[in-house]
């Protein structure tokens, strides 16, 4: 009876471990991130909104470079026209300084040809005649007008004095081609005194001519020839012009003709 009470013990020990099986070991769960360790992630992968405002700042960056250029180069510029408005007053100081002198030289020339006795010569008036082409090539109207008129009132303005004087310069070996311009100024002076006779007609043509003024110089030379200058020589003058406007007006047709088809 003790032995089976034994045995009957052992079995209901033993029971639940026969009818369970053994178990597969449980995994380790894996801990949780830390809230410092998910900041570091997202910086390392910078979201659509983080490089937007970088493009921003870059461009805002970029533009403000782009000023900073802009306006050194607006200072240079600016330093520039200083010195160069600078300059150009010192040169406009020293252009007025030069025209006074040059004013001051012109008003001593004028006083030393006063006329005085014993030097109303040939080689004065020539004198006078060559500053009044320098005055008034030079633009020096007035006084090339007044040095004009002391020779003409020198000369009398008498038509025949007066032509004397401008055929003596426009044929003269010493002085053709010198004093072309100071002749026709006095031929338009025997030409405003009128009462022109033949040779002062001829003469006043060859100034025109010379000075370039063909068409007058022709209408002049007809002149001359029906008031009584008859001669060859009169007649060959007037080819000469009208030889010199004929191919004058050749050249200008070939000019036109060369300028038209060629252009610009």
């Amino acid at each position: 009876m003790l032995v089976k009470a034994s045995l009957l013990a052992c079995a209901l020990v033993s029971a639940p471990f026969c009818f369970t099986s053994p178990e597969s070991p449980t995994p380790t769960p894996t801990p949780a991130p830390q809230d410092g360790g998910s900041r570091a992630a997202q910086d390392s992968k910078p979201a659509p909104q983080q490089d937007g405002e970088r493009a921003k700042n870059e461009e805002i960056e970029r533009l403000r470079a782009r000023i900073r250029a802009l306006e050194a180069k607006a200072d240079a510029a600016t330093a520039a026209h200083d010195a160069a408005r600078r300059t150009a007053g010192a040169a406009e100081a020293q252009a007025d300084a030069l025209k006074r002198q040059l004013d001051e030289c012109m008003t001593l020339l004028e006083q030393s040809t006063a006329r005085v006795r014993g030097n109303c010569t040939p080689a004065r008036t020539r004198k006078l005649l060559t500053y009044y082409q320098w005055m008034q090539h030079n633009g020096h109207q007035q006084r090339a007008n007044r040095m004009l008129t002391q020779v003409l009132q020198e000369t009398h303005r008498n038509t025949e004095s007066l032509n004397s004087l401008a055929w003596h310069l426009l044929t003269n070996k010493e002085t053709s081609g010198k004093f072309d311009a100071a002749a026709l100024a006095i031929a338009e002076c025997m030409e405003k005194n009128g009462h022109l006779r033949h040779h002062h007609a001829d003469t006043i043509a060859l100034a025109k001519f010379l000075n370039g003024h063909v068409d007058d110089a022709i209408a002049m030379q007809k002149k001359a020839i029906a008031a009584g200058g008859n001669s060859d020589e009169y007649r060959r003058r007037l080819r000469v012009y009208e030889v010199a406007r004929g191919r004058a007006e050749v050249a200008a047709r070939v000019v036109r003709a060369d300028t038209g088809a060629g252009g610009q």
